[in-house]
């Protein structure tokens, strides 16, 4: 086995640390984490497939397509670049996945609404949890300001024989209020058209990290799991969630369903750059996922 010489130890803990030892620290750790960063990305995009994989055999013209969008974090200019290209794509619709603010504030959520408006395209936006965290600091409803500026969000949305089942789990200390959950699980277990797609804000596994729903609470862990076990028993053919700043596409555990984390808007925390995702359905349901990047 290798083991690290005397030598290694002195220079990593000297006994007498002059400008020149902390100088050469700062760069191993710097190396180190960098070496961390880009095996943790390697292994993200190993596990996911590639940016523009079509879902079974594409036949045929596009016949509906969507774009989604995520993460910003008052990077408006990204947001409204994002929706220019989608605008640009002919996309029939947009969906937005969470997190707009950092805090929440009724006049930062109002910015990013006028952005979808200006759009022209006809959307629908999840809060994040970011988005919550004013309206709970006043002592109101966690979604207090985000349904004064954006109202409550369509739970199912069919169009083209396509259905879009949106799922508000943004709640880190409450996940999916009794009531919604309910109706989401009636949702799920009819029969799906041609296509069903599930979007949400947080992810309910992801192979790479644990910053997933339910990481801050032991009773929304145990939602996550109930969530994921519908996801895989419901015919459901994609889940799209926002929130990791990571665009990758993997399979639940048991390959029950596909699941694509779309990346983010924002400049930081964002190695891949701010980016989006569209979706194009053809003639025969196959489909195919798109990184854009702004």
């Amino acid at each position: 086995m290798w083991r690290m010489d005397s030598g290694f130890w002195e220079l990593m803990f000297p006994k007498k640390c002059n400008y020149q030892n902390i100088l050469i620290m700062k760069k191993l750790l710097l190396i180190i984490i960098l070496i961390g960063l880009g095996v943790w990305g390697v292994r993200s995009l190993g596990n996911g497939e590639e940016s523009s994989k079509v879902e079974g055999e594409r036949t045929g013209r596009v016949i509906y397509s969507f774009g989604l969008v995520s993460d910003s974090h008052l990077n408006n200019d990204g947001l409204a670049k994002a929706m220019e290209l989608a605008k640009s794509a002919k996309v029939n619709r947009v969906f937005g996945l969470g997190d707009w603010t950092e805090y929440g504030e009724i006049e930062k959520l109002s910015l990013t609404k006028n952005i979808f408006e200006q759009s022209g395209l006809v959307y629908e936006v999840l809060p994040g949890d970011h988005d919550l965290a004013n309206s709970r600091d006043l002592g109101l409803s966690a979604r207090s300001n985000f349904d004064t500026v954006f109202g409550l969000e369509e739970k199912s949305i069919v169009e083209s024989n396509i259905q879009f089942v949106l799922v508000d789990n943004s709640d880190i200390y409450l996940g999916i209020g009794d009531e919604n959950w309910f109706e989401i699980k009636n949702i799920l277990l009819t029969s799906p058209p041609k296509l069903r797609f599930v979007l949400a804000h947080k992810t309910p596994f992801n192979p790479d990290t644990q910053h997933i729903m339910g990481d801050g609470s032991e009773e929304v862990t145990f939602q996550a799991k109930q969530f994921l076990y519908l996801l895989e028993n419901s015919k459901v053919n994609e889940l799209f969630t926002g929130d990791l700043h990571h665009f990758a596409r993997y399979s639940s555990p048991n390959d029950g369903v596909k699941i694509t984390s779309i990346g983010a808007l924002s400049t930081e925390k964002n190695f891949q750059g701010p980016n989006f995702v569209i979706v194009k359905v053809f003639e025969n349901y196959s489909y195919e996922i798109e990184n854009i990047q702004i």
